[in-house]
């Protein structure tokens, strides 16, 4: 039995001086690959039909508060974070160096930090992202990743 696939949609975001903005998950969601304390890029599970377009401005409202942002920025790759869900990731870059100032509307997400690309590969970061960010530093486009790194265990 074949289960239906989940699709949603990432954003790396880089400011100014070349930092991207991660967040961290209050919530545990294992069937999308997430625990409370790791950290992440915004990432959002898209709605049946839902354009991508769509899924990166909902993202953009409920993940960091409205922040300002060119959406849908430049297509990184799909990357299939667990079994069955796929995300689509883009990357686009700010003006400003402020972080989000209004919490996620859904409590799922917080503690807003601009971190240097290689720094925030060593976080505990969700299934994916590492690779997501990875890809961006490299500039490269349109990859294919069918089998995301599992996350190390927390950092202390």
């Amino acid at each position: 039995m074949q289960t239906a696939s989940i699709r949603g949609v990432a954003l790396v975001v880089e400011n100014p001086i070349g930092h991207i903005l991660i967040l961290q998950e209050f919530q545990n969601k294992p069937h999308l690959g997430k625990w409370a304390g790791m950290f992440s890029i915004p990432m959002e599970t898209s709605r049946p039909d839902e354009s991508d377009d769509s899924a990166l401005d909902r993202l953009r409202r409920e993940e960091i508060g409205g922040f300002s942002l060119p959406l849908p920025g430049k297509l990184v790759g799909r990357y299939q974070i667990v079994d069955g869900v796929w995300v689509t990731c883009y990357s686009t870059r700010t003006n400003s160096c402020a972080l989000p100032t209004i919490a996620s509307e859904a409590d799922e997400v917080g503690n807003y930090r601009w971190s240097p690309p290689d720094q925030s590969c060593r976080l505990w970061l969700r299934r994916g992202a590492i690779e997501m960010i990875r890809h961006h530093i490299a500039g490269t486009c349109c990859v294919v990743c069918n089998d995301c790194v599992p996350p190390r265990g927390p950092v202390c």
